[in-house]
């Protein structure tokens, strides 16, 4: 009694719309179902209801509705086989063997078990009563009751009556107190009385009792409230008195059931008759013993698993009613109290409508957004450059009327369709002199084809002529300072590598989000039904991520060893590029010192300007060589040997008739004009204008001009093997694929952030370690005529070639000499010799 007293201050925090914390971390999806649990007015149905409801709906996710009861107790079993509520989890089965042999062994309603706490209704007297007069606690000494109780006239209440059971046939009541029949025959005298609750209490069974065993007893109905008051002013002013009760029960205003003691009635086998039924003329006259609380639940909830499972297990006995009702307890997590009532059956999907937007998909989404911008915003904006680059030059092309002029904007034109780099641009607009070397090939820009050769300028005496204007830049650019070094590693292509890698780190953040959504949809399910085995999709894709991670460590050597391999090889490719350029340089200065000694009249007042003719002639044809050394190798210069020939006509290199002559062989133009330098040779040699003792070492030059010209020119064909280097594309972009995907679930097992900054940082540079080294292998293999990589500028080479046969060649020129004619050669040289005054 003190325990059920407790429950009721207990209730009074925790009424049906009261949160408990249950479970502060149910992250289950709601069932989709609603409950409808029955409540009955007295203390302990309230409570059990009470938790059953709170467990329903905080814990297992149900939508939980209390119903508060409007019929008769008996009628419980019907109305939950019918559906009208869900379930009833304190059912007192007294009195309703057949509703439950009706209702649930033949109909739909099903018995989901009972507590473990056994009840008993009947009538009690007051312990001290018993302590006085033993007798008292059995049905024999109430045949004549006022031996002990005394007269009572008290009259019912006919709230205790809302059914209006007393006007019928079977009760017959007066004054809503019912009399046994043979007090109303006369033949008995009922001299006292039983204070019974409302008549749907135990309804008809007292009745039963006290009509069957000729009890001089009239059963008089009172409200609850009455009913209570009564038995705590007896208990107070040491009254002996006859009652209804029930235990366990919250007693009567603070009076446990401790206190009171119930009548006992012949036993079941005594021969007395256990049938019974709803109505005071049933025939029941032994004593019903305590039965187990039952709990009966509709169709609907036993259809729902884990509503069912959570019928079936639930269950309150006497001794823990108070330990599992306390309200701090309801303050620890579920799993210290309440695990063993909950089992969550239903899976939790990741996925529950499309798109998804709870977690971390909005990260997904976001990085993944981040990394199409990156991506599209690269391509779109350098292919704009390209066409807009394109479209000025050609506006501009037609606006040009100097053939010098027309000439830089084509050259300007062909380094445009070649070479879009942005950063370069950039940086040459405001500080040029850091990126002077690329400048000049982004923009076309060769002095060499900046001037025109006249043969009336070269022939004037020492210092009169204009000599060839600087390069463009120097050969190659190097850097010292940090400032230099940070401008070269971003107008280098690395630019492209850095972008690439934030495409790459976003699509790897969105895949370490996706993991971290995984791994919390993973843990949630971890707390579903082990049978239904929910979480297993989420763990073998979480494997298999790790087991990509391993795939990743086990194969990270080979792309390093292949990418080192092809590096090696394009370093000394590029070696061989820049040694290549050099020595034709070296073997046209050695034939230009040739040429130059062999012609010892130049001062001749005679003869010497027609030498001084032929070395201008050797001059044109030197740069000429030169020039079109670099032909399909320098973007500026292009891949037309119609084109290039033109040019050279522009500026003076070659005479008309020249180069009509090698259109003839513009296959091989640059080996025919090579030709021609010892065909003139010979033509000079027969003239008598060179000196026949050099013949041998002129041919030997020359013919090392004519190998190292063709080395050079096949340079592009001396790539590595292209089987090597598919293979480590392959190997490596696989690497680099596999790591997008093993990198994220290596470093993000430990936890659930959708966003970690370490683990991205280390995308970031694991993708530039590896992409940045295929950069710089594609960047060597381009050559050094690629203005986005290791370039070095041709027109240095040009121009120091030209200055130093310039200078080597009109040195010794010192005074004016007259013309003559003369006959043209049969190279079509295409200009007169004049013979001096």
């Amino acid at each position: 009694m003190t325990m059920l007293l407790w429950l009721l201050l207990w209730l009074t925090p925790f009424g049906a719309t009261a949160k408990c914390y249950i479970d502060p971390n149910n992250t289950f999806p709601r069932q989709g179902k609603t409950l409808r649990l029955l409540k009955r007015s007295w203390m302990t149905h309230q409570l059990v209801t009470e938790v059953a409801a709170i467990l329903l709906e905080e814990a297992l996710n149900y939508d939980v509705e209390l119903v508060e009861a409007s019929t008769a107790p008996i009628e419980d079993l019907q109305r939950v086989a019918a559906g009208e509520y869900d379930a009833n989890f304190e059912l007192w089965p007294q009195g309703k063997s057949r509703e439950i042999h009706r209702y649930v062994d033949l109909g739909a309603a099903h018995m989901a078990g009972g507590h473990e706490v056994f009840a008993h209704s009947g009538i009690f007297t007051m312990k001290y009563t018993v302590e006085k007069w033993p007798q008292a606690a059995f049905y024999q000494h109430l045949r004549t009751p006022t031996d002990f109780y005394g007269p009572s006239s008290l009259m019912g209440e006919a709230l205790a009556d809302p059914k209006d059971l007393c006007p019928t046939a079977e009760w017959n009541c007066s004054n809503f107190t019912w009399t046994p029949p043979a007090c109303r025959s006369g033949t008995a005298a009922c001299s006292g009385q039983v204070l019974h609750g409302p008549v749907s209490y135990t309804q008809g069974q007292i009745e039963q009792q006290i009509a069957n065993n000729d009890l001089g007893l009239q059963v008089v109905y009172l409200t609850p409230q009455s009913l209570a008051t009564h038995v705590w002013n007896a208990y107070a002013e040491r009254r002996d008195l006859l009652f209804q009760a029930d235990q366990p029960s919250e007693g009567f205003f603070g009076l446990s059931d401790e206190h009171f003691v119930p009548v006992a009635f012949p036993p079941e086998g005594s021969g007395c008759n256990k049938s019974e039924n709803a109505y005071p003329t049933g025939g029941l006259s032994c004593e019903l013993g305590a039965t187990a609380l039952l709990k009966v639940v509709s169709p609907s909830l036993w259809e729902s698993p884990d509503a069912r499972r959570f019928a079936t297990v639930f269950s309150l006995t006497r001794d823990t009613r108070r330990r599992h009702l306390d309200p701090v307890l309801f303050q620890t997590p579920l799993p210290a109290r309440w695990s063993n009532w909950i089992n969550f059956s239903k899976r939790i999907y990741m996925v529950e409508s499309f798109p998804p937007v709870s977690g971390c998909f909005p990260a997904v989404y976001a990085f993944l957004g981040l990394a199409i911008v990156f991506f599209v915003v690269s391509k779109v904006f350098s292919y704009g450059m390209h066409r807009r680059r394109d479209l000025h030059a050609k506006k501009k092309e037609t606006q040009l009327s100097s053939d010098l002029e027309q000439l830089r904007t084509k050259m300007h034109s062909r380094a445009c369709k070649t070479h879009v780099d942005l950063t370069s641009k950039l940086v040459g607009c405001s500080k040029q002199e850091y990126v002077a070397v690329k400048w000049a090939l982004l923009k076309g820009k060769m002095n060499f084809m900046s001037f025109f050769r006249a043969e009336e300028d070269f022939c004037t005496p020492l210092g009169q002529a204009l000599a060839p204007p600087d390069a463009s830049s120097a050969l190659r650019q190097f850097y010292h300072s940090k400032m230099e070094v940070l401008v070269y590693m971003f107008t280098s292509g690395f630019a492209k590598t850095l972008i690439s890698a934030w495409t790459y780190t976003c699509v790897a953040g969105a895949v370490g989000a996706f993991l971290a959504e995984v791994r919390t949809f993973a843990a949630k399910n971890s707390r579903v039904d082990p049978w239904v085995q929910a979480q297993a999709p989420y763990l073998d894709f979480l494997s298999s991520m790790e087991t990509v991670s391993t795939i990743v460590q086990g194969i990270d050597f080979l792309p390093v060893f292949l990418i080192t391999y092809m590096i090696g090889q394009d370093v000394s490719r590029w070696h061989e590029w820049l040694q290549k350029m050099l020595q034709v340089q070296g073997r046209l200065h050695d034939l230009v010192l040739i040429v130059n000694s062999s012609y010892r009249r130049v001062n001749d007042p005679r003869c010497g300007h027609e030498q001084r003719k032929a070395m201008f002639r050797w001059y044109r044809y030197f740069n000429a060589i030169h020039y079109l050394a670099y032909l399909n190798l320098v973007p500026s210069i292009g891949s037309s040997a119609e084109t290039a020939l033109q040019d050279l006509q522009t500026v003076g290199l070659l005479t008309h008739t020249e180069a009509e002559r090698l259109r003839y062989s513009s296959a091989k133009v640059r080996d025919t004009l090579t030709s021609w330098l010892g065909r003139l040779w010979h033509e000079e040699l027969e003239a008598e204008r060179v000196q026949r003792d050099e013949t041998d070492v002129f041919m030997r030059k020359f013919c090392d001009l004519r190998s190292i010209l063709a080395g050079l020119n096949d340079m592009p064909c001396k790539a590595p093997p292209q089987i090597v280097r598919m293979m480590m594309l392959i190997i490596t972009n696989t690497l680099l694929l596999l790591a997008l995907l093993g990198y994220p679930a290596k470093m993000y097992k430990d936890t659930n952030a959708c966003i970690q900054f370490w683990p991205l940082m280390a995308c970031y540079l694991y993708f530039i370690c590896y992409r940045g080294m295929l950069h710089v292998m594609f960047t060597l293999d381009k050559g050094p005529f690629y203005a986005k990589g290791e370039c070095v500028n041709v027109d240095a080479l040009l121009i120091s070639t030209e200055r130093f046969a310039y200078h080597v060649f009109r040195n010794s020129f010192e005074k004016q000499c007259e013309l003559r004619p003369a006959p043209t050669s049969p190279l079509g040289g295409g200009i007169a010799l004049m013979s001096p005054k």
